[in-house]
């Protein structure tokens, strides 16, 4: 269901029988490592921009985990604070891993602390109950943009009450998905967001 590269001679993928497995494209024949921690499908990974040891993942079994491959017990930190399926997860843009998002299929999306040990901060749009299935953060990490099941982008100032910026996009430049936003993603100078979903 996902697969990062964490460099450029590995990569990791997670898949419907719950495990992430650790690959060496030099021997693509058989994992490096598998990791059973999940108790159901892994539907979503990310890579810590600064340290290609660490990533993020989350799972239908409600729960998003931290990781670090060097270590023998790899999983660092276990989060649960959703009430249905994590669709998509994503580290802040900060220097230390300590930060990061995760958007579910209860409608909402979860900003995590390790220093807090849980939860620090909850977006949502009141006025719509639908499902967040992609997530990308400003590069200051001031504004989280994510695609739902109703084509909407939804734009949070994550400094914020929590609740959906009204009129985001100039009106000229609405997304124009017929159905789910499937994927977002902003480009590297942060001026740009692509998107995919059904058209």
């Amino acid at each position: 269901t996902s697969c990062k590269f964490l460099n450029s001679n590995y990569l990791i993928s997670g898949g419907t029988d719950s495990t992430i497995c650790l690959w060496d494209l030099e021997s693509p024949e058989r994992y490096l490592s598998i990791y059973h921690e999940h108790s159901a499908d892994v539907t979503t990974l990310d890579v810590f921009h600064y340290d290609a040891n660490i990533f993020l993942s989350g799972s239908t079994d409600l729960s998003s985990r931290i990781w670090d491959i060097r270590i023998k017990q790899p999983t660092q930190m276990i989060f649960k604070s959703h009430e249905n399926s994590i669709n998509t997860v994503s580290f802040m843009p900060f220097i230390n891993p300590t930060t990061f998002c995760s958007g579910s299929d209860d409608s909402t999306i979860k900003m995590h602390d390790i220093r807090m040990k849980g939860e620090v901060s909850t977006f949502f749009d009141p006025g719509n109950f639908e499902s967040v299935y992609s997530i990308t953060i400003s590069r200051t990490g001031r504004f989280l943009f994510a695609g739902t099941e109703s084509s909407k982008v939804k734009v949070w100032d994550t400094l914020g009450a929590g609740n959906v910026l009204k009129n985001a996009f100039r009106s000229d430049l609405l997304p124009d998905c017929k159905g789910m936003v499937n994927s977002i993603s902003l480009s590297c100078d942060g001026f740009s967001l692509a998107m995919s979903g059904p058209h």
